[in-house]
């Protein structure tokens, strides 16, 4: 984002970045920022919520090192798109994305699982927010490699103005959005002595 306000500040106008700089800068917070924050938080309370061990905590590294890896593959192909190597690195970056937050997944689900605990609304929203995590890394990988192949300003216009939009509604409401309600309803009348909100309401 820096890097983005200096290129701009530099040049003298807004439009001296491309769509794919701008697009690069939005997946390192959404993914790098918010996501490993996701990550990270849920892999810590959720276990503990649940009074289980996480199961394979190895494997949570190995999903910790996979995004670190596909976001770097992904938003530095998205910073050089003109580069030949560009397509095929973004493209081994979103392998890596979604085997990642496959993993991250399928731990906290099996953690749950071996919980024996009933499906409250707090789960639900979270395990709606993991739905849209791995709905969106595979959207915005399709997406990404649709804009960068565009042959020319049209078909990339036409990209961006259809997709775009829907891509952002998932990852900040279907995933953040959902996760802030899900933490958010277990862990607020806890920590502030709050009034619980009915499972029904």
């Amino acid at each position: 984002g820096v890097l983005l306000l200096w290129k701009i500040g530099l040049g003298g106008s807004f439009t001296g970045v491309t769509v794919h700089e701008v697009n690069a800068h939005g997946h390192a917070q959404i993914m790098g920022w918010v996501g490993l924050f996701i990550m990270g938080f849920a892999y810590q309370a959720f276990p503990r919520i649940w009074h289980v061990d996480l199961p394979a905590p190895r494997l949570a590294l190995v999903s910790w090192l996979g995004m670190l890896m596909g976001i770097a593959c992904r938003s530095t192909a998205m910073m050089f798109t003109a580069s030949t190597w560009a397509r095929p690195v973004h493209h081994f970056g979103v392998a890596v994305e979604v085997t990642a937050v496959a993993i991250f997944v399928t731990l906290l689900l099996t953690a749950f699982r071996r919980s024996g605990q009933p499906i409250k609304p707090y789960v639900a929203f979270a395990f709606a927010a993991l739905a849209f995590f791995f709905i969106q890394t595979i959207y915005s990988g399709w997406h990404v490699a649709r804009l960068m192949a565009a042959p020319d300003r049209e078909t990339l216009l036409h990209q961006i103005a259809t997709f775009q939009a829907p891509l952002r509604d998932v990852q900040i409401h279907g995933l953040a959005m959902l996760m802030i309600f899900a933490v958010s309803i277990r862990m607020f009348p806890a920590m502030f002595g709050l009034p619980e909100v009915s499972a029904r309401r």
